[in-house]
């Protein structure tokens, strides 16, 4: 929480700027084009009303508007879900099916999701815009939960756990330190549930420039808090009783219109003391608190227009606001509602039909010419069989009362209206057809009610489609987003078929490939019904066709998808009431046979048994035989591999001994040679040697080899 001590100048100064800017802007132009559109819906006068007139107001807008809420409230209500989440492949299967359970849940059971989806849908089509908050409050836990006879760590684990609180005086232990156990009641320290909740127009606040809510330099939601709640929530009380009081000026002519029906209590009475009403804006804006040149998106409660910060924290999630307009100008945050297209209608029709009144009125209480001979008292009091009196013996075929000619304009009058029901039907697709009060139309052929019918259709069709492709759809995301980044524990609620689950968001987290469909109701029943039978007739003799359900053309499952949405158009609720999915469908128990059948199939398997012995024993003779042959066959084939084996060997040896024949021969040849060439080296050995001859002292001659 934040104090005066704290206080950002540069935030405090930026916010009470944005502020201003936004509740200058919205409660200008626009907040009186809203102003007026309300008024036209209730009926209020149009302020050119003349005294001893007419003043008789019609309801174009009421009608009109009156006549689109049940067709849209058929389309997106008027089925189980108000949403459905469609997987983008099969790793996702299991996380739609649950999305779709819990996000229902949520929005049809912890919140009135009817009403803010009425509310939403008629404040767009009077007031141009329908807005609607979605957050996560959280709650004390009062209720008081018993734990009995648990082990001392299991306890141990409890009494650390920082979402619950042990009740002390109410702990008891028992046994020794091994065996010890604990019992102790605990009650949740917070718990949490994401509301829903629609806002008025006035309320809510953006930037003159804003295309959509999620890129808005600027959004905020006033509202009117005592100083009581706002010391609840947590806030310092010194720092409540510094925001100036509510005053006249939050009262703006939005609110007063609206709540003219119900007599509130008007602003001149105020609470006192803990009761006493501030005004708090509730701010998301982008701000550079840190100075990085980047503006970061941050949550800011202000009291008064800004002067007063009661909180100040970063916001990474969505803006918890989503918008639908039934007219989308592009570009624009704000649209066109359906009163703007026929206020101005209303206005013709109302002088008309005012001026026809007038004229009636003239006819039966017509101006008279009267002479001095008539009692004027006698005239001026209209009643029936009252007398006037003639004076001084005047006659009354004498002329004395002559009636002032009155034309009456009705027979003009009446086309022209049928002209302007003509344009309004033109303008919004309400037609007569469709609202089943034009007694003509028995006179005309179906198949042109039927054009004329879907043609009007496609307006609203248009409104729903953008409905749901706008606000419907991103409130559904918005919940989405909202319980995975704030539930801090599974949750156990009772699906549509009647089984508990225990189901956490937290598991969905960074896992939205989903895609997620609305406006799934049952809008133009009978069509969709005649189309529902007739698909369920072509499955049926698919079903024929193919001699069963089990595929390959149509299942079961198929025929239960199709009957799955066969209640909702009967206006019937709760598909599990009449048809049982054969996925979840369980196994029907056996029947006990029929003993003559169950005689007649033993004999069958009797017989069938010992024709199979009989053929096993002739296909053992076969594979008798067939061994005996390939014995045979392979027998042959060894002694003529033996042959090829002894030639080869026979072959192999004479090639051997010529090999060692010619060996022989090259070793001769190869001595010879050698001797021959010791024979030639000794010659030449020979033939280089120098010999001495010498005498001996004996005389004899001697020869020395001198080489």
């Amino acid at each position: 929480m934040a104090d005066d001590r704290n206080i950002d100048p540069a935030l405090s100064a930026l916010i009470s700027q944005e502020i201003n800017a936004a509740v200058g802007w919205i409660e200008g132009e626009l907040s009186e084009q809203r102003r007026r559109s309300l008024m036209f819906y209730l009926g209020e006068p149009l302020g050119n009303e003349i005294d001893g007139r007419s003043k008789v107001v019609c309801s174009e807008v009421s009608d009109t508007v009156e006549w689109i809420m049940p067709a849209l409230m058929d389309i997106f209500m008027g089925g189980d879900d108000a949403c459905s989440f469609a997987p983008q492949g099969p790793e996702d299967e299991a996380i739609a099916n649950e999305a779709t359970e819990y996000i229902n849940w949520i929005f049809l059971r912890d919140n009135p999701g009817f009403l803010v989806t009425y509310s939403a849908f008629k404040d767009a089509l009077i007031q141009k815009n329908g807005i609607i908050k979605g957050w996560w409050e959280k709650e004390d836990d009062t209720e008081v939960h018993e734990v009995r006879d648990v082990d001392g760590e299991t306890y141990a684990i409890a009494a650390a756990d920082p979402d619950i609180e042990i009740i002390p005086e109410s702990v008891q232990t028992a046994g020794a330190n091994g065996d010890m156990s604990v019992s102790y009641n605990y009650r949740n320290k917070s718990v949490g549930r994401c509301r829903v909740m629609g806002v008025p127009p006035e309320e809510f606040l953006i930037d003159s420039k804003a295309r959509e809510i999620q890129t808005a330099r600027f959004v905020g939601h006033r509202i009117r808090k005592t100083v009581s709640d706002l010391i609840e929530e947590g806030y310092p009380e010194d720092l409540v009783n510094s925001i100036p009081d509510e005053n006249d000026q939050v009262w703006n002519q939005e609110s007063m219109i609206r709540d003219r029906f119900t007599e509130t209590v008007m602003p001149d009475v105020v609470g006192q003391g803990a009761t006493r009403e501030k005004w708090i804006v509730e701010c998301y804006l982008k701000y550079d608190s840190d100075g990085d040149g980047i503006a970061e998106r941050r949550k800011v409660t202000v009291g008064g227009t800004g002067q007063i910060i009661l909180d100040d924290e970063p916001w990474d999630g969505p803006i918890p606001f989503v918008s639908m307009t039934p007219i989308i100008m592009p570009h624009r945050f704000f649209g066109i509602s359906i009163a703007d297209l026929v206020m101005d209608l209303q206005i013709i029709k109302s002088t008309i039909l005012r001026q026809i009144l007038d004229n009636m009125y003239q006819a039966v209480n017509s101006r008279l010419q009267v002479s001095d001979q008539v009692n004027l008292d006698d005239l001026l009091v209209s009643r029936p069989g009252g007398i006037v009196r003639l004076k001084n013996g005047a006659m009354p075929s004498q002329g004395h009362i002559l009636p002032v000619e009155q034309q009456l304009i009705i027979s003009s009058s009446f086309p022209l209206l049928e002209y302007l029901d003509t344009i309004r039907e033109n303008r919004t697709g309400v037609t007569r057809y469709n609202q089943g009060i034009d007694a003509n139309s028995l006179n005309k052929t179906a198949s042109g009610i039927t054009q004329i019918m879907n043609a009007a259709q496609q307006r609203m069709k248009l409104i729903a489609r953008v409905f749901a492709e706008t606000g419907y759809k991103d409130l559904m995301w918005l919940i989405m987003k909202t319980v995975s980044s704030n539930q801090s524990k599974a949750r156990v609620i009772r699906l549509r078929n009647g089984e508990w689950k225990s189901i956490d968001p937290r598991e969905w987290e960074n896992k939205f490939d989903l895609v997620v469909n609305v406006g799934i109701g049952t809008g133009d029943k009978q069509q969709q019904l005649a189309q529902l039978m007739q698909m369920i007739g072509v499955q049926t003799q698919a079903i024929q066709m193919q001699g069963g359900a089990d595929g390959p053309i149509v299942t079961l499952q198929n025929i239960y998808n199709s009957l799955a949405h066969l209640p909702a158009l009967l206006g019937r609720k709760g598909v599990q009431n009449y048809f049982t999915d054969p996925s979840n469908a369980p196994k029907p128990a056996p029947k006990p046979p029929d003993p003559a059948v169950v005689k007649a199939q033993a004999d069958a398997q009797v017989a069938q048994t010992n024709v199979q012995i009989a053929g096993l024993d002739l296909q053992g003779k076969q594979i008798d035989l067939m061994q005996t042959k390939q014995k045979a066959g392979i027998d042959m084939q060894q002694t003529i591999l033996d042959s090829q084996v002894s030639q080869a060997q026979a072959q192999t040896d004479l090639q051997q001994t010529a090999a060692d024949a010619e060996l022989a021969k090259l070793k001769t040849k190869l001595s010879t040679m050698e001797a021959l060439m010791k024979f030639q080296l000794e010659k030449a050995k020979n033939a280089q040697r120098t010999y001495k001859f010498t005498r001996g002292p004996d005389g004899k001659v001697s020869q020395v080899d001198e080489s």
